[in-house]
């Protein structure tokens, strides 16, 4: 008898706290004809409203009158109108890049609120007081700044100069908020702390070593995550909801800045199965979808596919959102046919984050459309 009851009161816990253990399987989702379109907007939105929910849209660069900008641009806009999207981030460097001004101000025309990315190398390079100079200088129509990206990313082309440990970012970001909150008063509320990694156990344990050196303490600041597993969305929830946290934390918004899912087939029901739970396990304010395109990988992560070419593919995820305010889709035309499932899509394929993790959960694979 005591060793049912034992198993009665232990095995439960231990069933919750295996809950990230390994990866969810995803629901199979009907055929596109047989979704309901209106269900999968509301999933997208998640009680909340368009203003809670943005695209990222990667190193903007292209000209104005090429196919990739028409086409990045063509599908926010129709995000946008379909009451699905209120901000887009970006992408900038310091110095900048003139073809990224037709980016800003196409965003701007259309009402959508612009969140820019400042990458660990300006930073690094330029020093951090002037770069947030610089950036709260010239680009005055972001509404929001995030202070590098994946800082422990070993990947060359996120982080070129290298990588940096939480501690030490926690410092130069103290010592930099301090700076733009004397200079740039206009800042407070719109900068963001790194994303943390986002998938395995690492991204937990840097928001932890985060909010144990003082995030806490830079009055205004949001923190900003990333997800792409379940995996690191119920760590991310241990941490966000540990009591020692939790008073100090209702003084913040939670971004998640980047969170998506890699093949077509998978992206709706891996977006129904997330969303809600960031909403409401991880407090999350703002959502952005990583990310609009793809550099025409069809083994990539992108809501449309295809943009080099003269009318952008739409994914079924994209192409749903549409569908749900205008019954048939404005992306759907002859020349742009509905992409189910391209060649080299392998539909059980996750974010590559989820896949050769070191020792501490965390897996530096390269994001090939990066």
């Amino acid at each position: 008898m005591k060793k049912w009851l034992y198993l009665c009161l232990v095995l439960p816990l231990f069933l919750v706290n295996c809950d990230g253990c390994s990866e969810r399987t995803l629901p199979t989702v009907p055929s596109f004809d047989q979704l309901d379109k209106k269900a999968v907007r509301d999933s997208w939105l998640g009680g909340g409203s368009p203003g809670n929910v943005g695209v990222v849209i990667h190193t903007p660069g292209y000209e104005q009158g090429s196919n990739e900008y028409k086409n990045q641009m063509e599908a926010t806009r129709q995000l946008q109108q379909a009451g699905c999207i209120g901000w887009v981030r970006f992408d900038a460097s310091y110095g900048g890049n003139e073809n990224s001004n037709w980016y800003y101000k196409k965003a701007r025309e259309l009402g959508l609120s612009i969140f820019t990315i400042i990458t660990l190398e300006d930073l690094e390079t330029h020093g951090w007081n002037d770069t947030i100079d610089y950036f709260a200088r010239n680009y005055p129509s972001s509404m929001a700044f995030e202070i590098a990206g994946e800082i422990t990313n070993t990947d060359p082309s996120i982080n070129p100069t290298g990588t940096m440990d939480p501690k030490t970012y926690m410092t130069k970001l103290k010592a930099m908020y301090a700076y733009a909150m004397q200079n740039h008063p206009e800042l407070r509320g719109r900068i963001t702390s790194a994303p943390t990694f986002g998938s395995g156990t690492g991204g937990a344990k840097e928001l932890q070593t985060f909010f144990e050196n003082g995030l806490f303490d830079l009055d205004g600041i949001i923190v900003a995550i990333n997800v792409y597993t379940d995996t690191a969305l119920v760590n991310y929830a241990n941490v966000l909801n540990n009591p020692k946290f939790a008073q100090k934390l209702a003084r913040h918004e939670v971004w998640v800045t980047e969170c998506g899912q890699i093949g077509t087939t998978q992206q709706i029901a891996f977006m129904e199965s997330v969303f809600s739970r960031l909403r409401s396990m991880l407090h999350a304010r703002n959502i952005f979808w990583y990310s609009m395109y793809d550099a025409n990988d069809a083994n990539a992560y992108g809501l449309i596919y295809g943009i080099s070419d003269e009318n952008f593919t739409p994914r079924p995820l994209f192409a749903a959102l549409i569908d749900s305010t205008q019954g048939t889709s404005a992306a759907q035309t002859p020349n742009t046919p509905l992409i189910v499932n391209p060649p080299g899509i392998d539909p059980a394929i996750r974010h590559p984050h989820s896949d050769g993790a070191d020792e501490n959960g965390i897996d530096r694979s390269r994001r090939k459309e990066r």
